[in-house]
């Protein structure tokens, strides 16, 4: 899904010496991930939190300054992202790649609200990570100003709705 890319970023931040700090929150974790985050313990954070636990899910997002979602858009040409809804809803914004039909075709208005990743890379995470620290403001009103819409769009009643009166 992308998780390379994040790889990649954390790599190239310990590397900058750089202040960001990543916080993986999974419904579970390999050995790889633990390694991960043992090797770069100054700069990964790993927690483990189960599918059923959809409130302290909704309080990890709720907590982050930006959501990674660096998709990888030959996999997400045609596909949706819950994380991606999850965040907007609450009004967080998001860091995501180009080219994500979902992206491109649900959320044109939204867009400020997304930091775009130029290419789908560890090099192109950074530096839209850098980007969206410096546009961290403009970001954050974006998303709160898009969050009702988002839960209007995320909400099975509202597609109800619509396949029931047309």
């Amino acid at each position: 899904k992308g998780t390379e890319l994040i790889l990649d970023a954390i790599k190239k931040i310990a590397s900058k010496g750089s202040k960001f700090r990543v916080r993986f929150v999974v419904p579970d974790a390999g050995a790889g991930t633990y390694s991960l985050a043992k090797q770069y313990e100054n700069i990964v954070s790993l927690r483990v939190l189960p599918h059923d636990n959809e409130m302290e899910y909704f309080a990890e997002i709720a907590q982050a300054d930006f959501i990674l979602c660096p998709y990888l858009p030959y996999m997400y040409r045609d596909r949706g992202s819950g994380v991606f809804l999850d965040a907007l809803g609450i009004g967080v914004p998001i860091i995501a790649t180009r080219g994500t039909g979902f992206i491109d075709k649900l959320f044109n208005d939204e867009l400020d609200a997304v930091e775009f990743m130029e290419s789908a890379s560890g090099n192109g995470l950074f530096a839209a990570m850098e980007n969206a620290v410096e546009n961290k403001a403009k970001r954050k009103s974006a998303a709160q100003k898009v969050a009702p819409r988002i839960r209007q769009i995320a909400d099975p009643d509202h597609w109800l709705s619509d396949i029931v009166s047309g």
